[in-house]
C-alpha cells in the first residue's frame, strides 16, 4: 500500500515537461509553406517549395501509432505552395495555393483507405492563394487570401462535401487579408492576423458565429504577425512563429484563451525563428509542428509541445470523463448524449497512440496491459473531438 500511495503521489506530482521536443524529421525535402491536415490518428503533410525553390507534390504521413512518417499518395495535379489544408468526417481536403502558373482555385480531396486523391468542385471566383481555413459543423470554411493579380481579400466561403458546394459566408471584417492564421474552438472559428496587400502584418483577431453568420473582434495578438501557424487546442488556439515584416521572422509562441478571451505565451519554438510551417493538434492538448523557413534556409524538423490547460478550460463542464481515477484493470467513460463517441483512442505522454479500445454500451474497456503512468483518452464523434486525462496504476 505504501508503494502504491507514493506510485500515486509520483504521478500526481508530476507532468509533461512543457518544452518542445523532437520527433523523426519530414522523410520528403525540405519545405516552407506546404499544408497539413489530421485524420484519426495520422497527420498529413505535404505540398510547398523546397531547398531548390521547386514547388512539390508528395505526401507524407506521421502515425500516432508508431510515431514514424510514412509515405502518403502524391496530389496528382501540378506542384504548388500556399494551400490551404483540412479535413471533415475522415477525408482531407487541399484548397487553392498557387502554381507556376498562377493562383489555384482547386479543391482536392483525399480518402485515406484508397491513399487517393480526387478533384472536387472548385472555390466559386477568382483564383487564390494563402488562405486560412477551420471547420464548424461538417463544414470548411476558407477564409481570406491573396487573389490571382496580388489582392488581398476577405471573401469566406464555406464547403459542404454532402453537396459538393461552395456557399458565400459573410465577409473578415477589418483589413482585407492573406497569410493569417485560423483555429476552432468552442464551436466557432477564428482567423488572427495576417497581412494587407502591402503586407504589413496585422494582430486583429475575428470571431465566427456559424448560427449567426457574424463576426466579433476578440483580443489582438501580443504583435502583428502573417505567415504564422496556428491549431486548436482545449478552449482556444496556438499561434506559432512567423513574421513581422518580410525580412523579420520570429520564433514566439502564444495560446488563445477564448473563454477569458486573453492570450498567454507559451515557449518559444526552441530550433528558432520560423515561418510558413506545417502544424496541427491532436488531443487538445499537444502541438505539432514543423518545416518552414527562417528566411535563409528551409527545414524538415518535426517538433511536438505539450499545451497546458488553463483555469478556464477546467472550470467547464465535463464532457467527457474517466473512472475510476486511477485505474487498476478497467476504466469506464462517461459523456453527455451530445457527445457519444464514434471512436476512442488512449495516447501515452509522448504522443504516441497505445491503446484503441473498442467502444462499448456503457463505455467500459480494460487497461491492465497498460503500463502504470499518465495517459490522454481521446474520443472522436462526427463534429468533435473530445479529451480527458487517465492514470494508471499496477494490478493488486
Amino acid at each position: 500500500m505504501r508503494q502504491l500511495i507514493h506510485l500515486l503521489f509520483l504521478l500526481a506530482s508530476s507532468s509533461y515537461a512543457q518544452q518542445w521536443s523532437q520527433l523523426p524529421s519530414l522523410p520528403g525535402a525540405a519545405r516552407d509553406d506546404g499544408s497539413s491536415f489530421s485524420i484519426g490518428s495520422d497527420i498529413y503533410v505535404g505540398t510547398g517549395m523546397d531547398a531548390g525553390f521547386q514547388l512539390t507534390t508528395d505526401w507524407h504521413r506521421y502515425s500516432l501509432w508508431d510515431q514514424a512518417w510514412h509515405p502518403a499518395g502524391s496530389l496528382p495535379s501540378t506542384a504548388r505552395q500556399y494551400a490551404t489544408g483540412f479535413s471533415i468526417d475522415g477525408v482531407g481536403y487541399l484548397q487553392g495555393g498557387v502554381d507556376v502558373i498562377g493562383a489555384l482555385n482547386q479543391l482536392w480531396a483525399y480518402e485515406p483507405a484508397s491513399n487517393v486523391w480526387s478533384p472536387r468542385a472548385p472555390l466559386p471566383g477568382t483564383a487564390r492563394s494563402a488562405s486560412a481555413s477551420f471547420v464548424l459543423d461538417g463544414l470548411g470554411y476558407v477564409c481570406g487570401g491573396v487573389l490571382q493579380g496580388g489582392s488581398a481579400t476577405a471573401q469566406v466561403w464555406a464547403y459542404d462535401p454532402t453537396t459538393n458546394a461552395w456557399v458565400a459566408r459573410a465577409p473578415l471584417p477589418g483589413v482585407a487579408r492573406h497569410r493569417a492564421m485560423a483555429f476552432t474552438a468552442n464551436g466557432k472559428g477564428y482567423v488572427i492576423g495576417g497581412a494587407d496587400a502591402q503586407y504589413q502584418a496585422l494582430s486583429d483577431g475575428w470571431c465566427y458565429d456559424p448560427v449567426t453568420n457574424t463576426w466579433t473582434a476578440i483580443a489582438p495578438l501580443p504583435q502583428p504577425r502573417f505567415s504564422s501557424d496556428a491549431a486548436e487546442v482545449l478552449g482556444g488556439g496556438v499561434v506559432i512563429g512567423g513574421a513581422s515584416t518580410t525580412t523579420q521572422a520570429h520564433a514566439d509562441c502564444w495560446v488563445y484563451r477564448a473563454s477569458a478571451d486573453v492570450w498567454e505565451t507559451l515557449p518559444a519554438f526552441d530550433p528558432g525563428i520560423r515561418r510558413g510551417g506545417c502544424v496541427e493538434s491532436w488531443g487538445g492538448i499537444r502541438v505539432f509542428y514543423g518545416t518552414g523557413s527562417d528566411n535563409s534556409q528551409r527545414f524538415n524538423d518535426w517538433y511536438v509541445l505539450e499545451v497546458p490547460v488553463g483555469e478556464v478550460e477546467h472550470a467547464a463542464p465535463a464532457r467527457l470523463a474517466v473512472f475510476p481515477q486511477p485505474a487498476m484493470d478497467h476504466v469506464q467513460v462517461r459523456w453527455l448524449a451530445e457527445s457519444r463517441p464514434r471512436s476512442m483512442l488512449v495516447m501515452d505522454m509522448s504522443g504516441r497512440v497505445v491503446l484503441r479500445p473498442e467502444v462499448s454500451i456503457d463505455g467500459t474497456f480494460p487497461v491492465s496491459d497498460l503500463a502504470p503512468g499518465r495517459y490522454t483518452l481521446v474520443a472522436e464523434s462526427a463534429d468533435q473531438r473530445l479529451t480527458a486525462p487517465m492514470m494508471k496504476v499496477p494490478s493488486e
